[in-house]
């Protein structure tokens, strides 16, 4: 009865210690996107970014939608003909960053 109590003893501080075990962590990143609202006046310019036409102003006022951008350092431009083209570097990370713009008319003749 005592080598029984023993045994059994035994298994169950193995299941305890079993039940305390460390557990598995996951530590991948869960992305590392940035959002873009972007106010601009006019609302029609277009966006680039990196070179790469993405949408127009007004589709990324951060009301409605912003603009995703994968982590890192990007090329932001909003182009309308008539206007000067606004160009900035922006370094996109896990928040919202705001991009208020008014695009300055070209003098006449440009």
């Amino acid at each position: 009865m005592k080598r029984y109590a023993i045994v059994a003893m035994s298994a169950l501080a193995l299941m305890l210690l079993g039940a305390c075990a460390p557990a598995h962590i996951n530590t991948e990143q869960v992305g590392n996107e940035g959002l873009i609202a972007i106010s601009c006046d006019p609302s029609s310019a277009e966006v680039f970014v990196d070179g790469q036409y993405v949408g127009r102003a007004k589709d990324f006022d951060g009301d409605r939608e912003h603009l995703m951008l994968a982590g890192g350092v990007h090329i932001i431009e909003l182009r309308k003909a008539g206007y000067q083209t606004f160009k900035k570097e922006i370094y996109s990370q896990r928040y919202v960053q705001t991009i208020t713009v008014t695009l300055s008319p070209l003098p006449p003749g440009q």
